[in-house]
């Protein structure tokens, strides 16, 4: 994969996975754990095969980002950008969520077909899913996700294409 992603130094952190189970264990990792630059944009791809833990269990990213910001804010904050070099496409992620999960299509196989009869293969992808932190709801620290009856949920996020040359 060789798109650029960019997770600034307003992303400050990432849940980890226990090692048995994929669900979250609410411990906080520095983002070097993972070797995604904070500074400047690092090729997704780079890295994916290095034998840490996190990145074997998921079969690539598959982690929750903690966007540097008041966590119980509805600010919109900018959270990542991807760039592929050969069409010169931008994307630009913003969004009021406190955090954004990066995925890199570690199960597809092949067997959902796609534009101009394309098949979607492992890691034919990448995804930037802004959301609340995984199992929210177990960690009384994380912000709250509980929605009571009559409640309304407000969310907004923000995908700007463009081309960078």
């Amino acid at each position: 994969m060789k798109v650029e992603l960019w997770l600034p130094s307003r992303i400050t952190g990432l849940k980890s996975f226990q090692y048995l189970h994929p669900i979250k264990t609410g411990q906080w990792r520095h983002l070097k754990v993972l070797m995604v630059s904070q500074v400047s944009p690092a090729i997704i791809g780079e890295r994916i095969e290095d034998p840490m833990p996190q990145l074997r269990m998921g079969g690539g990213y598959d982690h929750n980002y903690i966007l540097n910001k008041d966590q119980n804010s509805k600010e919109m904050t900018f959270a990542a950008s991807l760039y592929e070099p050969v069409s010169v496409r931008y994307m630009e992620c913003f969004t009021t969520e406190p955090a954004v999960q990066l995925y890199t299509g570690n199960f597809l196989k092949g067997n959902v077909i796609g534009k101009r009869g394309n098949p979607y293969n492992f890691r034919n992808g990448v995804c930037l899913e802004t959301q609340h932190y995984p199992d929210s709801p177990h960690h009384p620290n994380f912000p709250n996700t509980l929605l009571q009856p009559g409640d309304t949920l407000n969310s907004t996020t923000i995908f700007k294409f463009s081309v960078k040359k």
